[in-house]
């Protein structure tokens, strides 16, 4: 007999005197057994345990008690489960729950008297038992009690109980006792943290290694008052506290630890301390802590905790514990003010020798004492409440404690009931140091976004030019000189514009940036002007007359009928005037219904399946073919001409060919040195017009490359 033979012949042996041991002799009390005649016989499913029906919400408190160990005491509160004893923890809802339903659910398969058997309390781990169990609660409003001793588990999914006061063994499910001894008692325990939500704390501490940060919450604000004084940014508050809200435990180490040290909890790395208000006028705040010691781990990746100075020792993970490992600029709010926008009354923008105030008269605003000749525009406070509300630091100071309280520049604003919030600002080329009075802390902004705060009247002055809708005006003429003379005229008719050969949108743009014509800023000093390289002339509905002249194009001065100084054109309407307000096409073919290119000695074929070839030894160049192609179909022009530029012979002929019918010829003239002329061309003998140098470069390009010798 082989090795193999012979452990097979072991296994079905060990199989059949287990089977003889639990089935035939009974060793373990799973069979039924043989009830007298006076005895009922118990039901296949078994027999519940409790006489009355127990229900697990009738169950308010449970006691288990391991050997060794101190017993664990769970109260229901209200609608959550709570441990109260030997120390205090909030347990999990769903898993108390569930022990009292295995409890209330309990059915006995077997019940034998040890007097008559073989099993004694002793061989079925009740004598001493493996866990002690007492449940209390009240049915019908009678308070009941009932103690459970939890023996060992056996085969066939069955363990052994008895009650407290009853002789008999009982066989069970073994769901009670897999619930209770597999797992410790602390996996009953709830893995997140109890503690108050943003709105209802006062106050937060965060203390780590010699650093404190301080908050504290107001009107539902929340502002740091240690190490600086100055608004926080509510959604880095709540993502400071909601740490431990949020955080899991990774698990429990231990319960009333003797040496706090063992876990770096005597002296903690981190500790944030919440207070919240307190519930009514009769009670006081509540304040929670959570402590974070010492590494759990060589890596790093779990951390020692306690929560309340509930002396529990728990683990957190690194990702949850590095939440709290804020820096205090972190905290503090980006925006320069945090103010209700209608609830501003007045603003005043003060230095030395320049004083502005603005008030809020009914709906609109007004210039307050000394009034200037014209009012405030809208659009410009509009634009200075924006800059006060809307910009946001990019860095902060803490400011030391001899920091002067003035600066050069300061903004008073009134709210309603006279409160009153004053920025003092301090002007850099690139950067300007901004302080709200009252707090200590420098907040670094781009000067160039906080241009209204140093705005003169003259910068809010009303800058409506023609106070037009476009519905209004009747006709545009547009008289241009210099490199790209023209003249345009635009008539409506019936309601409609006449636009044949004009480019519809752009023609849009211009009327939205004509009426109403608003001015950038006012020019403050006048440009000495004569000749004006641009005019634009416009009728309105009324047969009124307005007229704007453009006396430098780079700078965008201009000079307008009703204006009584010059002033500083949007850049929009600037480069709709000086560009190309007709239609840019120059060659209206689909790149499909090009067949043929030739330029001098070569001739580029296109197939209707987007492949090039080229009879001759010379190589293609793909990218340049493409790119030829590509730039011929819908070619569109920078301007059209009057003249061609320079009366010399083409350095470049295109000759197209279309794949139905039509032939058509494109003359170039592409300079070599781009800093002294443009690229221009003429389609078919007709106009002249500029060509974009990228499309002219492209054009320009041989596509085959010669052979090599």
């Amino acid at each position: 007999m082989n090795t193999r033979s012979t452990l097979i012949l072991l296994v079905v042996a060990l199989l059949l005197g287990g089977y003889f041991l639990v089935f035939e002799t009974d060793y373990f009390g799973l069979q039924h057994q043989s009830n007298p005649s006076d005895k009922p016989a118990i039901p296949v499913d078994g027999v519940a345990l409790f006489d009355s029906a127990l229900m697990s919400d009738q169950v308010t408190q449970l006691t288990i008690a391991l050997p060794d160990e101190p017993p664990v005491v769970i109260e229901r509160d209200g609608d959550r489960w709570r441990q109260t004893a030997p120390v205090r923890f909030a347990m999990e809802n769903w898993a108390v729950e569930e022990v009292a339903r295995r409890i209330a659910n309990l059915r006995y398969t077997n019940r034998i008297d040890p007097a008559e058997s073989t099993l004694t309390a002793a061989s079925a781990g009740l004598d001493p038992a493996q866990a002690t169990v007492t449940i209390r609660g009240k049915t019908d409003d009678k308070p009941f009690e009932h103690v459970l001793k939890l023996g060992r588990i056996v085969a066939a999914g069955r363990a052994y109980l008895m009650l407290k006061g009853e002789p008999h063994l009982l066989v069970t499910s073994d769901a009670l006792h897999e619930k209770l001894l597999d797992k410790p008692v602390t996996e009953l325990r709830a893995k997140s943290l109890t503690v108050p939500t943003a709105n209802r704390l006062q106050s937060v501490t965060l203390v780590r290694g010699e650093q404190t940060i301080a908050l504290e919450q107001t009107d539902a604000k929340w502002a740091v008052v240690k190490p600086y004084m100055a608004s926080a940014d509510r959604n880095a508050v709540e993502h400071l506290i909601d740490m431990p809200r949020l955080a899991s435990i990774d698990a429990f180490i231990a319960d009333q630890p003797d040496d706090l040290s063992r876990y770096g909890l005597d002296t903690p790395s981190r500790r944030l301390t919440l207070t919240a208000r307190p519930a009514d006028e009769s009670s006081e705040a509540v304040t929670q802590h959570l402590t974070i010691g010492s590494a759990a781990d060589l890596s790093d990746e779990r951390f020692f905790a306690m929560l309340d100075d509930v002396p529990v020792v728990f683990t957190l993970r690194k990702t949850d514990v590095a939440k709290l490992d804020v820096e205090p600029l972190d905290l503090r709010s980006r925006k320069l003010i945090d103010i209700n926008r209608d609830a501003i009354q007045s603003i005043a923008l003060r230095s030395s020798g320049t004083d502005v105030t603005l008030l809020r008269e009914g709906g609109t605003w007004a210039f307050d004492d000394p009034k200037p000749d014209y009012p405030p525009d809208e659009q410009m406070v509009a634009g200075l409440l924006d800059c006060l509300l809307n910009t946001e630091s990019t860095d902060a100071e803490i400011l030391p404690a001899d920091a002067p309280d003035k600066a050069p520049r300061s903004v008073v604003i009134t709210l309603n009931g006279s409160e009153q919030t004053t920025l003092m600002i301090e002007r850099g080329d690139n950067t300007s140091r901004v302080v709200v009075a009252g707090q200590t802390l420098a907040q670094i902004v781009d000067t160039a976004g906080i241009e209204p705060l140093f705005g003169d009247a003259a910068y809010f002055r009303n800058r409506t030019v023609w106070d037009l809708k476009p519905e209004q005006v009747k006709s545009i003429a547009i008289q241009r000189t210099g490199e790209y003379p023209a003249e345009f005229r635009f008539e409506r008719t019936n309601e409609q514009w006449q636009l044949d050969g004009y480019d519809q949108q752009k023609f849009n743009q211009l009327l939205g940036l004509l009426a109403p014509l608003r001015a950038e800023k006012w020019q403050p000093v006048a440009l000495a002007q004569s000749d004006f390289p641009l005019t634009v002339t416009l009728t309105d509905e009324g047969n009124q007359t307005h007229r704007l002249s453009i006396a430098s194009v780079p700078m965008r001065i201009g000079l307008a009928t009703g204006a009584d100084s010059q002033f500083v054109l949007p850049k929009p309407l600037v480069d709709l005037l000086t560009g190309e307000l007709r239609q840019t096409t120059v060659i209206d073919l689909e790149i499909d219904a090009i067949a043929s290119v030739t330029g001098g000695d070569w001739t580029i074929e296109r197939d209707e399946n987007a492949m090039y070839t080229f009879a001759g030894e010379r190589e293609l160049d793909e990218a340049k073919c493409g790119a030829l192609f590509d730039t011929l179909a819908g070619l569109q022009c920078e301007h059209w001409l009057q003249a061609k530029p320079r009366d010399t012979e083409p350095t470049h002929v295109l000759k197209i060919k279309q794949r139905k019918a039509g032939e058509h010829l494109l003359e170039l003239w592409i300079p070599t040195d781009w800093s002294k002329q443009k690229a221009f061309g003429v389609y078919d003998g007709g106009k002249p017009f500029v060509v974009h140098r990228d499309a002219a470069e492209k054009l320009g390009a041989r596509p085959v490359r010669e052979p090599e010798k």
